[in-house]
């Protein structure tokens, strides 16, 4: 089992049918192209469907097991062998790992503050010069990368393992923000200092891997199905069980990306700046970042993965449904979006904070609408990286 050491996840031992639920959902095994429109979205989806439904996460006190559900998380990789270098991922060594927790850093040092966060890593060490397979007999240069962090944005405690398959809705039940959970693990193991070192190397004692083991303080664990007589999990395989409800799960961009005038290569950042990484459960409890919200769940029906309650519901309706805002708010949100897609100039926006509603759904519409004239120019029928 995986303790602090930094442990690569390899295709031979970690599979579908692997020894851990965990290690198993969120291996991805390499692409065999080196463009890969759709590929790490899809993976990104699948991880995501499973945590927010099929997880819990687990903080072991001396008194007691205390649970929550995962109901927001953000996606970030750097893959730089197969076209997906994302300049928004922290790409620290660490992240090379998979199924273990890290706590973000500033060069060697913890960040502290209103600045804490972590992840869950998915990733993998590359081969130095080993031809491979998956890169049509091309040797991984030493310095490739796959580095992957899953942000761990909002969690939902639930009142008991037993009723684990039940997500509440309460806004009580809900830790909003990347800060606000790490604060959170932190009062539940009695870390007075609220020092994210302190955390790590005396609450968790250096043990950061999110595998349930029987020293683990945190860690994910497995819902197991219900049994239907009880109507609650049961540890053992039965053929009478069955799978806990599910939960429909959300895509928007993600958090807090912006474009700064210091940037390099902007039209690399305008690429993956709105990418629809971020994953969530309860859309009208997540109280922040509402533009977002909004503009992702638009370009969801656009693309036809959210359905409507019937053929009359409109963009407007469906959105306020889902969301709980006013109407007035989505309406003006839905036209500053489509006037951002046709003026699609989203350079216009570089050091804008993007501090309204209207203003993030109108700086996504430019980046959608940035992206589609690169594709009609250049003639790709998929999406540009």
């Amino acid at each position: 089992m995986l303790t602090n050491q930094k442990r690569p996840l390899e295709d031979d031992d970690i599979g579908e049918n692997g020894p851990d639920p965990l290690l198993s959902l969120l291996h991805i095994s390499p692409s065999d192209s080196t463009s890969t429109p759709t590929f790490y979205q899809t993976h990104f989806q699948r991880i995501a469907d499973s945590l927010l439904n099929d997880f819990v996460l687990s903080i072991k006190t001396p008194t007691e097991n205390i649970y929550y559900r995962l109901v927001e998380i953000e996606f970030y990789l750097r893959d730089n062998i197969h076209n997906h270098d994302d300049p928004f991922a922290h790409g620290q060594p660490m992240q090379s790992t998979c199924g273990q927790w890290y706590f973000h850093r500033r060069g060697n040092s913890y960040v502290g503050g209103s600045f804490k966060g972590f992840d869950l890593t998915f990733g993998r060490t590359y081969p130095p010069n080993v031809p491979s397979p998956y890169y049509n007999n091309i040797s991984p240069p030493a310095t490739a990368l796959f580095r992957g962090g899953i942000l761990i944005r909002s969690i939902s405690r639930v009142q008991s393992f037993s009723t684990a398959h039940t997500l509440s809705t309460s806004s009580a039940s809900l830790v909003e923000g990347p800060c606000k959970c790490v604060e959170t693990i932190m009062k539940h193991l009695d870390c007075k200092t609220m020092s994210v070192k302190d955390l790590v190397d005396t609450h968790l004692n250096s043990n950061i891997s999110a595998i349930p083991t029987d020293n683990g303080l945190l860690t994910l664990v497995k819902i197991p199905p219900i049994s239907p007589e009880t109507k609650k999990p049961r540890l053992t395989t039965n053929p009478t069980t069955s799978s806990p409800p599910r939960s429909p799960i959300y895509s928007t961009p993600r958090i807090g990306l912006y474009l700064r005038p210091s940037h390099e290569n902007l039209s690399h950042r305008i690429t993956y700046v709105t990418k629809p990484y971020r994953f969530l459960s309860l859309p009208s409890k997540i109280l922040k970042t509402r533009g977002v919200l909004i503009a992702g769940l638009y370009q969801m029906l656009l693309s036809t993965s959210l359905p409507r309650k019937s053929d009359s519901e409109s963009d407007e309706s469906v959105l306020v449904r889902l969301t709980g805002m006013q109407k007035a708010l989505v309406g003006k949100c839905l036209v500053a979006y489509k006037e951002g897609k046709e003026d699609g100039d989203p350079v216009k926006f570089v050091g804008d904070k993007l501090g309204s509603a209207e203003v993030v759904c109108k700086f996504v519409g430019a980046v959608d609408g940035w992206i589609e004239k690169r594709k009609e120019e250049e003639g790709i029928g998929e999406e540009v990286e």
